[in-house]
């Protein structure tokens, strides 16, 4: 593309969003014009608009444009699956290792170590398949509230990198036109 398309002051995209499907489409476009995931901002939880804004605030239109808003970064689905992954991964491998070891150094025979580590790394992949769909519910939770609220709100803002301006075209595919 020729230097024209470029920008290197700040640039930023705001749009709210009615479904997590478009949401996170339009995430996708925003990746795909230059944005970065870290420069990608959602508002905060809502307990954390009301301590910060008050109580008052009714919709999640009313504040879209606000630099006050607390935001966080945008964490997406593959991300909450990665950490799930990782939830479990260890709840099954942590037990297992030390239910093994302890037989093992107990002097307890191979079969003995093999149903130590099974039983520990199945009771410790139960307990940890519970955190992970905790983390993923919390997830969930959090995209319903702004949703609940009238939208989920979408922020892009880059002024660190030289990045292709962002136009309405940007968000146009997830918006359905």
């Amino acid at each position: 593309m020729p230097d024209a398309a470029y920008n290197s002051i700040m640039t930023e995209a705001v749009a709210v969003f009615h479904d997590v499907e478009s949401f996170e489409a339009a995430i996708d476009n925003l990746l795909a014009a230059g944005f970065d995931h870290a420069d990608i901002n959602v508002l905060a939880h809502e307990d954390t608009i009301a301590s910060k804004l008050g109580p008052t605030h009714k919709s999640t239109a009313e504040f879209e444009d606000d630099p006050e808003v607390p935001r966080i970064g945008y964490i997406p689905n593959e991300t909450i699956g990665n950490a799930e992954g990782a939830v479990i991964g260890a709840g099954v491998y942590v037990p297992a290792m030390f239910g093994g070891l302890a037989v093992a150094a107990s002097g307890g025979t191979l079969l003995g170590v093999f149903v130590a580590a099974a039983v520990a790394g199945g009771a410790g992949g139960l307990i940890a398949a519970a955190l992970a769909r905790y983390i993923g519910h919390e997830h969930a939770k959090h995209l319903d509230q702004h949703l609940h609220h009238g939208g989920l709100p979408a922020v892009g803002q880059n002024a660190r990198r030289r990045v292709r301006r962002a136009s309405p075209r940007d968000f146009a595919p997830s918006l359905g036109q």
